[in-house]
């Protein structure tokens, strides 16, 4: 699944870059040029390393929760236990239907969120109040 999102967030990639650097000059007073390099920086390295690590931790937890899972209840078969195995499973999708993948796909969307925008507020932080004091 990650690589059917990498193309996806490299497409938002400037867009997103814009309206943050936008935000960014209008929240703290910082110039254009310090509001872009800011959001090109963060938004960059989130791609490239929160996406990935995400990605990591979903597959570990869908290891580890849907092994027993599958071992405890190998032949329930509802819709509840296909939801249920499509959120803990959205790392790692074998599709049997058409609305897995973009099932799986908004799923991962949460924990990539969490994780860039921890990973964002740690660096553009950092940067901004540095290139400010």
């Amino acid at each position: 699944m990650l690589f059917l999102m990498w193309p996806a967030a490299g497409l938002l990639l400037v867009p997103i870059v814009l309206a943050e650097a936008w935000c960014a000059r209008r929240l703290i007073g910082a110039g254009w040029k310090q509001s872009l390099v800011v959001a090109t920086q963060a938004n960059v390295i989130s791609t490239l390393v929160g996406m990935p690590l995400a990605w990591v931790v979903m597959l570990i937890l869908e290891f580890l929760a849907l092994a027993p899972l599958s071992y405890w209840a190998p032949n329930v078969d509802t819709i509840w236990t296909d939801l249920l195995v499509m959120t803990l499973g959205a790392a790692w999708v074998s599709p049997s239907a058409d609305w897995q993948v973009p099932f799986a796909a908004a799923v991962l969307c949460v924990p990539f969120y969490l994780v860039s925008r921890r990973r964002r507020r740690l660096g553009a932080g950092a940067r901004i109040s540095s290139r400010t004091a």
